[in-house]
């Protein structure tokens, strides 16, 4: 709860130290310079740039620590004016010669977080950037503070962005960015996970649905807030977002599967595990134990259920009929996936990163408690 506390005046010490970068570094130095000045550029550009991803870093963890706290973020994240960092060439540079001529190759950005956000949610006026996935993860958290801060005004307000406006800029992120031929496979999977954790926040609030079911099975915890809390899952049931949150948890499950070891210790591991697992419980616990998902999904008709189509393909057809009410999708005895199944093989993979993440026992503790009283 301390860390907690002071964590917020992490980004108020930031501004007080001129931490922030909202300009490119220009004095780049040739490769025919005295050694002497280029080392010593090098060495200002690197603390400038090692300050700067610090606290780009300090806003992922804000956006992890609000969904999973239930508070709202500690600063407004798409607000930032702090440019884009550097290329990962260039920070990743073994050798003075070798930093400039990546700076030479690709020059830092002058664009910002803030004109990115802007770009995301302003249909044909994207901006034509291939954003490293430290970028993406950042504005990850950027979209997750703004679902976070609707569910904390708990109505409308000034500067708000709705549900179906925040759907469709995650969408468009994963379309021009996550999904991007420029990004590695590995990578498009880990920046999924985070994705689908976020777009499961859309369809329903993870942190009060878990803190809601540990206190009616009495199940105790130290991982959420402990003030009561109620959700009508019943009614939850019976939604679009129902069906949604199933098609982005089974996602979550399948690309853990592929996701390779040393992936598996990125720090929103445990906590895409946990929404998936949140998602299955609160389905569990309401006597529904498995779903006929669509083999393949279409995100952007996930993202969009209610816009034409004009080009109708076999997965948007899949979609459609999953999300239809008049479709029966739950319980089914053909091509229906058991929750319980999916539960523990979550608990396995929660289990398995606690030596990384201590809170990962903890969440794998709750699932566990919580999946013997709703199976």
């Amino acid at each position: 709860m301390t860390s907690h506390a002071f964590h917020g005046l992490g980004f108020y010490w930031a501004r007080q130290c001129h931490m922030p970068v909202t300009q490119s570094f220009s004095d780049i130095p040739t490769l025919n310079c005295p050694l002497e000045r280029k080392l010593q550029q090098w060495h200002t550009w690197a603390a400038q740039e090692t300050c700067h991803r610090a606290l780009l870093g300090h806003y992922i963890l804000d956006g992890i620590i609000s969904q999973y706290s239930g508070l709202p973020t500690s600063d407004r994240h798409v607000t930032n004016t702090m440019i884009l960092p550097s290329s990962n060439a260039a920070y990743e540079a073994s050798s003075v010669d070798m930093w400039i001529q990546a700076m030479i190759t690709e020059p830092q950005s002058t664009i910002t977080f803030c004109q990115v956000y802007t770009s995301l949610f302003r249909i044909g006026r994207e901006i034509d950037l291939e954003l490293s996935p430290f970028s993406i993860r950042v504005i990850l958290e950027g979209l997750q503070s703004l679902i976070s801060d609707n569910r904390q005004a708990n109505s409308f307000f000034v500067g708000a962005q709705d549900h179906a406006a925040i759907s469709g800029a995650l969408w468009r992120l994963l379309d021009t960015q996550i999904n991007s031929p420029a990004q590695s496979k590995e990578e498009k999977l880990d920046l999924s996970l985070r994705w689908h954790a976020i777009c499961i926040e859309l369809c329903m609030d993870s942190n009060l649905t878990i803190r809601h079911l540990c206190q009616m099975h009495s199940v105790e915890q130290d991982l959420y807030s402990k003030s009561p809390a109620f959700v009508d899952i019943a009614a939850w049931t019976t939604t679009s977002d129902a069906r949604r949150a199933v098609l982005h948890a089974s996602a979550i499950l399948k690309l853990t599967m592929e996701l390779s070891l040393g992936r598996m210790q990125s720090i929103h591991i445990p906590f895409a595990m946990m929404s998936a697992s949140i998602v299955f419980l609160a389905l569990q616990s309401h006597g529904i134990t498995s779903a006929a998902t669509p083999a393949v999904s279409d995100w952007k008709r996930v993202c969009f259920p209610h816009d034409p189509v004009v080009s109708i393909c076999d997965s948007t057809l899949q979609v459609d009929q999953f999300l239809n009410h008049s479709r029966q999708v739950w319980n089914l005895t053909n091509n229906a996936r058991s929750f319980y199944h999916n539960l523990n093989t979550l608990q396995a993979v929660l289990e398995s990163l606690a030596n990384t993440w201590g809170i990962a026992r903890g969440m794998q503790k709750i699932v566990k408690c919580l999946t013997e009283f709703v199976v």
